[in-house]
């Protein structure tokens, strides 16, 4: 069972833009919810209005980020969901996602902490390789593999680099984790300890999967 969460904190523009995208490119997704850390008190009422059939987690004041994340995993938990595909109110999709095939392939890789989709290069070192996974390259010998599906030759690639909260797939075991009182780094430095890696669906020179509409903020908001 997989369910979606969509965290704002309050930037309702992008997140029109984002929920529009996730409805038209994502499959039918029966469990849906909005974690609003605006901490506004008429953002609640709004968003119920205007995204019916989302349950809507409001929180009364602000807790940042890594609090935002924390319900949002929590609330996955409490569903009793076996995956969350989680995302941020700041992104669009450029084609349909194939939420099954990422399923299935976490389902065979147990150690793998994410199955995470390719945004646009944004980063000095990313726009300089022209790719995401291509600023990696350098980090090839100690755990950047080119992995194929060998059921259904979906190309995913592992790396050991970072844990990113930018649009992905999570499993249940590593939402009963817990997301610490710090940034990606912190999740990052956690679940490498315990053994994971991390998933990135497709390979190098694959265009982008997803859009980062927002302006570039490298921890998101304020922890």
């Amino acid at each position: 069972m997989i369910g979606l969460g969509v965290i704002t904190d309050g930037r309702f523009d992008y997140l029109r833009a984002t929920i529009a995208s996730a409805v038209e490119h994502l499959p039918d997704i029966p469990y849906r919810y909005i974690v609003d850390d605006s901490g506004a008190d008429d953002s609640c009422a709004y968003l119920a209005d205007h995204y019916r059939g989302w349950q809507i987690v409001h929180h009364a004041q602000r807790r940042g980020l890594a609090g935002a994340v924390k319900t949002t995993w929590q609330f996955a938990i409490d569903l009793g969901l076996d995956y969350l595909f989680h995302l941020e109110d700041d992104f669009t999709f450029e084609r349909d996602v194939d939420m099954a095939a990422m399923v299935a392939t976490l389902q065979r890789s147990p150690r793998c902490a994410q199955m995470l989709l390719k945004r646009q290069p944004l980063s000095p070192e990313e726009l300089a390789a022209g790719d995401v996974l291509g600023a990696m390259g350098e980090l090839r010998a100690t755990g950047w593999v080119d992995c194929v599906d060998p059921f259904h030759e979906h190309h995913w690639t592992a790396q050991r680099r970072i844990f990113s909260l930018n649009p992905c797939v999570i499993p249940r075991a590593v939402l009963d984790l817990g997301w610490p009182d710090t940034n990606e780094a912190g999740m990052t430095t956690r679940l490498l300890a315990t053994g994971y890696e991390f998933g990135v669906w497709g390979k190098v020179g694959d265009p982008p999967a997803v859009i980062h509409i927002g302006e570039h903020r490298s921890a998101g908001w304020e922890l």
